[in-house]
Order: C-alpha cells, then sequence, then structure tokens
C-alpha cells in the first residue's frame, strides 16, 4: 500500500524538521511552496520532500490543495494532507493500514486543535483530509473540503482510530482567524459610513494590535527556551534526584553526596558524587555497578533521553567543586 503526504506551505522554515520527522512514515512527500522567501524549500529538499515552487495567483486554498494533490504519483494508494505545522503521533501508517479495510476511499481521524495550559487536550474533533488517490478535489477559496468528483457514488468512509493528530500552533491560527473576521467585518461596516476612508486602515490596526497581544505568549516560549540553552533544570527534577539519593544514603550508609542537574531539550544529565568510608562493604567493580544501576533504575525515564554519571569516593576533595569543603580528615 503506497501512501503520500501532501501539503502547501509558505514562510514555515521553523516548522520544517518536526513535520518531516512526523510524516516520514509515509512512502512519498510532496509539497507545494507557494512563494517562500525564507529557507522553507532548502529545509524540505534537504530532508527528502520532493517541493514544487509555483505562485498562485489569485489566491484560492482550494486550488492550491489540488495542485498539490497532482503532484501525488498517480499510482498512490491513500492520499494524506497535512499542513506543516500539524504533526501525526508516531505509528500512524500502521494505524492507517490496519483501519483501511478494500473499497475504503476516506478515513476520519482523531485532530487535537488545541491543548490546555496544563499540557492536557483542550478542544478535538474528527478531521477527513486522508483520501483515495483518485475521486477527490478540494472545493471552497478558504476553509476548503474534500468533495467526491468520480463516478458514482463515493466508497466507504472509515474512523482510523489509532491515528491521532496534532495542530502545533493552534493558539496562532485561533488568534489570526478571529483578526481576519474581526477586520473584515469592521471594514464592511466602515464602507457604507462617513468614515469609509478608514477601513483601508483596520487590517494594519488590527495586525498591530494583534502583534502586541501575542507578546507574552513569546516571552512564554523564548523563556523556557533561554533556560534550555543555559540548561537550567527544573526545581522539581533537583528535588527528586536529592530524594532518591536520601532514601540511598539511608540504605548504603553513604557519608554524603552531591548531584548536579542540568536539561538541554529533552535530554537530562544527571552528576552524582558519592562520598564512602573508607570501611565500605562493598569493594569490587561489580558490587559498585551494581549499585550504579540500582540508582540509575530509580532515577528512570528513558535511557536514549539521560545521560547519569555516578562517582564513588573515599575522599571529600574529589567530590564536586561547589561543594562547600571542610578540613576535616574523612575516616
Amino acid at each position: 500500500m503506497k501512501i503520500v503526504v501532501y501539503a502547501i506551505c509558505k514562510n514555515e522554515a521553523q516548522f520544517v524538521s518536526r513535520w518531516i520527522k512526523s510524516m516520514s512514515e509515509a512512502d512519498q512527500i510532496v509539497v507545494l511552496d507557494t512563494g517562500s522567501t525564507d529557507d522553507t524549500v532548502q529545509r524540505l529538499r534537504t530532508l527528502g520532500a520532493q517541493v514544487t515552487v509555483e505562485t498562485i495567483c489569485p489566491w484560492r486554498f482550494d486550488v492550491a490543495r489540488n495542485r498539490s494533490l497532482e503532484l501525488v504519483d498517480p499510482d498512490a494508494d491513500i492520499c494524506v494532507c497535512t499542513d506543516l505545522d500539524e504533526v501525526f503521533h508516531p505509528g500512524w501508517r500502521k494505524a492507517l493500514e490496519s483501519a483501511w479495510i478494500p473499497g475504503t476511499t476516506q478515513a476520519t481521524y482523531r485532530y487535537t486543535w488545541s491543548f490546555r495550559p496544563d499540557g492536557g487536550e483542550g478542544v478535538v474533533f474528527w478531521y477527513e483530509k486522508i483520501h483515495a488517490r483518485h475521486g477527490y478535489r478540494w472545493v471552497h477559496p478558504v476553509h476548503e473540503v474534500l468533495e467526491w468528483m468520480g463516478p458514482g457514488q463515493p466508497g466507504l468512509k472509515i474512523s482510523a482510530e489509532g491515528v491521532k493528530f496534532d495542530n502545533v500552533s493552534w493558539y496562532v491560527d485561533a488568534l489570526l482567524e478571529a483578526a481576519i473576521l474581526i477586520s473584515f467585518v469592521v471594514a464592511t461596516m466602515l464602507e457604507s459610513t462617513e468614515y469609509a476612508r478608514w477601513a483601508t486602515y483596520i487590517d494594519p490596526i488590527v495586525l498591530i494590535i494583534l502583534a502586541v497581544q501575542m507578546i507574552p505568549s513569546a516571552f512564554r516560549i523564548i523563556v523556557p527556551s533561554m533556560k534550555q540553552i543555559l540548561g537550567w533544570a527544573p526545581t522539581s527534577l533537583h528535588n527528586e534526584v536529592q530524594e532518591i539519593m536520601d532514601r540511598f544514603m539511608e540504605k548504603y550508609n553513604f557519608k554524603d553526596y552531591v548531584t548536579s542537574v542540568q536539561v538541554y531539550g529533552n535530554t537530562r544529565i544527571i552528576e552524582i558524587d558519592i562520598l564512602v568510608p573508607k570501611s565500605f562493604p562493598y569493594q569490587t567493580i561489580a558490587e559498585i555497578d551494581a549499585i550504579r544501576n540500582e540508582i540509575d533504575q530509580e532515577i528512570g525515564g528513558n535511557p536514549t533521553e539521560k545521560w547519569v554519571t555516578i562517582s564513588f569516593t573515599g575522599t571529600r576533595k574529589w567530590m564536586a567543586k561547589d561543594y562547600l569543603l571542610d578540613e576535616e580528615e574523612d575516616e
């Protein structure tokens, strides 16, 4: 079964890497770029997408969608239409193939359009942008939808239960849609009044207000990003590691320990220096490694997203340099 992802884009370089990774389960990825001035096209091509650059004038979303659909190989079995700010959950292809039974021409799937502040799902509905290669066309200049244009009646429309889709820029989308609606309504109202000359200024005024309103959101993105660049770890992670070490200190009678925790992106870097008494009963490498493994298992987490270093010493000076050293002799 040949599955092809197709999309339209313009100046969306910031989404390319994440989108390509999400869509990589497909056999082919085709993109219609409608005039990007950033490096969207270069990034897409570097990561293996087949990109065609064309200007759609006058602009209509259905025309752009249909042109991008024309770029899909005719022998494709299933077409998946997405935007670059949308991502599938891993395993979507297997779930789609399992649900796509003979006679199917369209599939619906779970689409998470927004998220709550705590990261939980907000608005969720079922999307219908997965379809057979032949028989469908996009209609309507905005808010375009698929319509069956083939002979007779369309085939089965199935629910692909295991296919999940997230919109990663839902908040910006919502603001832009609201801004467009407000500017259109206000401009229309002004056209029939003595203030008609001001109608041309509505769009820039609304955009300025929108930009100012989005400043707090930008800072909510920038601040955590800067913390990740600097390696700052949340206090909760520091406390969690220290609580784990307090339990092991009591279990194995360690004299002291020092921990250092940093976070870079999804990777946690944890360093632990343990001070043991000179009469520590576990002396062989195998015994020490067993304790290391026990601590590492207690810390938990994805092994590919953490770097744990655990060292043992009987002399305090070999512990982390930020430790407040005293001059007493370690027994």
